[in-house]
């Protein structure tokens, strides 16, 4: 089982707490790389990173890296990452579940995200195929899970609309544990010391004593089109636009990571860290490449069977027709 602090209900993905780990606090330093695998050898860094949100599939693929990342780090925190409201061909689980599965809608509207296509979270069959990622997250050992994109809205007849949805907080805060948010400094206004964006998550998480994770994306950092990273960091405007404008680790509880956006650089091993200052603390994590598996309950037949049945009706999602 899902041994850590956030679980969902393979029933209804209903949010809840479990035993919050030691260590995890406002403040935390955390690493996320789910561009290419962690290699399981060598050193790992940063070594003083307690928090390390891996993506799924890589970690089902090769069983040596969550066993590593604890190794390396005694009371590491995993957290796994998965795409909870959309699905791309190159998704270990496409072929078997979702392709043929008659619960997908209209396409991701923005460049770069066009092969993606949104899922009909509203269709019971959908949320059981979602609940068997988090199944195998709690059978690869995950401490707990960073489902991406379930502040999507479905619109009929009105396209879709993403957002981090600090609207949302005050409903769900109480029952999680952690926030995971992007851009939150790319969103402030210049005449305003704190933006609402930020403040919603400032208000609901880290002065509740919760961490709240935080990823910039500053374009000095690194080539989403090569991936390299700029070990001589972000330039100064680039640093006091994020760490400096950000509720950050030694203000308001934000543990903020600057990373590279786009491409095949986005969320790969290279980061920055804000509070050094400029031109400090650039870490590249250790990473390889690595073919993505399908195992435990995705290539069962009864799940084949179900996808199957799943497209009996034709969902409308987004105002189109499936």
């Amino acid at each position: 089982m899902i041994s850590a602090f956030l679980t969902l209900s393979l029933a209804s993905l209903a949010l809840g707490q479990v035993n919050v780990p030691s260590g995890f606090t406002p403040g935390v330093k955390w690493q996320i790389e789910i561009q290419t695998p962690i290699s399981p050898s060598g050193t790992l860094l940063p070594s003083d990173t307690l928090v390390w949100d891996i993506d799924l599939y890589h970690a089902a693929a090769d069983p040596r890296i969550i066993p590593y990342i604890r190794s390396q780090i005694p009371g590491a925190i995993v957290i796994c990452y998965f795409n909870a409201s959309l699905v791309q061909p190159s998704d270990c689980d496409y072929n078997s579940i979702w392709a043929h599965s008659g619960l997908l809608g209209s396409r991701h509207p923005d460049p770069g995200f066009e092969e993606e296509s949104f899922i009909d979270v509203r269709n019971p069959r959908a949320v059981d195929f979602i609940g068997n990622r988090i199944t195998l997250a709690a059978r690869i050992g995950c401490d707990g899970v960073d489902p991406d994109n379930i502040d999507t809205y479905h619109y009929d007849e009105n396209g879709t609309n993403l957002k981090n949805a600090p609207e949302l907080t005050a409903n769900v805060s109480s029952s999680l544990d952690f926030a995971v948010l992007e851009n939150c400094a790319a969103y402030r206004q210049p005449d305003r010391d704190t933006e609402p964006f930020c403040a919603a998550y400032q208000d609901a998480y880290s002065r509740a004593g919760k961490p709240v994770l935080s990823i910039e994306y500053p374009p000095t950092l690194g080539s989403p089109t090569t991936g390299a990273c700029n070990t001589r960091g972000v330039t100064q405007a680039d640093y006091g636009g994020t760490c400096g404008s950000l509720l950050t680790a030694d203000k308001d509880g934000f543990s903020t990571v600057l990373k590279i956006q786009g491409g095949i650089g986005e969320l790969n091993g290279c980061t920055q860290y804000c509070g050094a200052g400029v031109g400090r603390e650039v870490v590249v994590t250790r990473t390889e490449e690595g073919e993505e598996e399908c195992p435990g309950p995705y290539t069962t037949p009864a799940v084949v069977e179900a996808a199957a049945a799943a497209a009996a009706g034709g969902v409308k999602v987004g105002g189109r027709r499936s």
